[in-house]
């Protein structure tokens, strides 16, 4: 956890990387169950999400 906070990398992946770390200590349905217990609160305040995100992206021409 350590290492995931001090390291220099977006908010995003940090997030990533501590719940692949929490499913190995505590199991996958564990880390399920909490993610549907929370919810609305795990949800972005940001309206707008990121274009990687988006279903209406389109990746860029080569």
């Amino acid at each position: 956890v350590t290492l995931i906070r001090n390291a220099k990398m977006s908010p995003r992946i940090k997030s990533l990387l501590l719940g692949l770390a929490l499913m190995n200590v505590v199991g996958e349905g564990v880390l399920k169950a909490a993610v549907e217990h929370l919810g609305e609160d795990l949800k972005p305040a940001s309206p707008n999400p990121s274009p990687a995100r988006r279903s209406d992206a389109r990746p860029p021409h080569a």
